[in-house]
């Protein structure tokens, strides 16, 4: 879920670049095209967001595969604190995990050797 609501800016990547290319008419009547730079925003910053997203997505992947092997505790608890981030179901899912990985059971479960990883 979190891959695809990161992929929304891709939208505004595609108007930047109609911008840009002069696909879209400027705001008055002749025609005018909007400047250049101002497409390279639309192109960058919603790029830059997706980029991020994206890496989240898979961050939130490799977390839960090393939760379901129990494995580097602290990992799964920093990408897990960042999901929560994202509302509302980020949230939910990254303090109930926080909680579950807080509990002295599932401490022990990762053992010591989680922390040097």
């Amino acid at each position: 879920m979190t891959f695809l609501f990161c992929s929304f800016p891709l939208l505004y990547v595609a108007m930047g670049l109609a911008f840009i290319t002069g696909s879209f008419p400027g705001p008055d009547a002749q025609g005018e095209r909007v400047p250049e730079a101002f497409g390279w925003l639309f192109v960058a910053i919603p790029g830059a967001m997706v980029l991020a997203g994206w890496s989240l997505a898979l961050a939130m992947l490799v977390a839960g595969r090393r939760l379901s092997r129990m494995e580097s505790r602290t990992y799964c608890f920093v990408v897990a604190a960042i999901g929560c981030m994202f509302m509302p179901v980020g949230t939910a899912l990254g303090v109930l995990t926080i909680i579950v990985l807080m509990r002295p059971s599932v401490q022990h479960a990762f053992g010591s050797r989680s922390d040097s990883s």
